[in-house]
């Protein structure tokens, strides 16, 4: 299989645009910083009216990981920990604010945190690493 860059990877469940089943969340990328931005559609809700926790979960992981990108190449989730605080409700935006908080060689520290009607719904840490350089021969 062939590898390709985070950012060039169109059939991504979260952010990819080619897949038909997917969430096509959209993100601002500053210098260790995200803004994820998304309407919570009905279609991942987990009980009525209330968006399913896992798609809370990628949300701010998604969030993590662009802010990450945004210093770093290619990068991997390898750990997080989600704190949900209120319900997020399906029918209304989002807003995940997501940023580098520390770095340590390859592995950087991240939190994010989902915002929705001015109010934080969800927090998360996370580590994520940079995928190592292939030396060449």
């Amino acid at each position: 299989m062939e590898r390709t860059k985070f950012s060039e990877y169109n059939n991504c469940f979260v952010c990819g645009t080619g897949n038909p089943l997917g969430m096509k969340v959209t993100a601002q990328k500053g210098e260790g910083t995200s803004i994820v931005t998304w309407l919570a559609r009905r279609e991942f809700e987990g009980y009525s009216g209330v968006l399913h926790g896992g798609i809370v979960s990628a949300l701010l992981d998604e969030a993590m990981a662009y802010a990450t990108l945004s210093i770093a190449s290619n990068c991997a989730t390898a750990e997080m920990n989600v704190r949900f605080l209120r319900p997020v409700r399906v029918g209304e935006s989002v807003r995940v604010e997501g940023v580098v908080t520390g770095q340590h060689r390859r592995l950087y520290h991240t939190s994010a945190e989902l915002i929705q009607d001015g109010e934080i719904r969800a927090i998360a840490t996370g580590k994520f690493i940079a995928a190592a350089h292939k030396k060449d021969g």
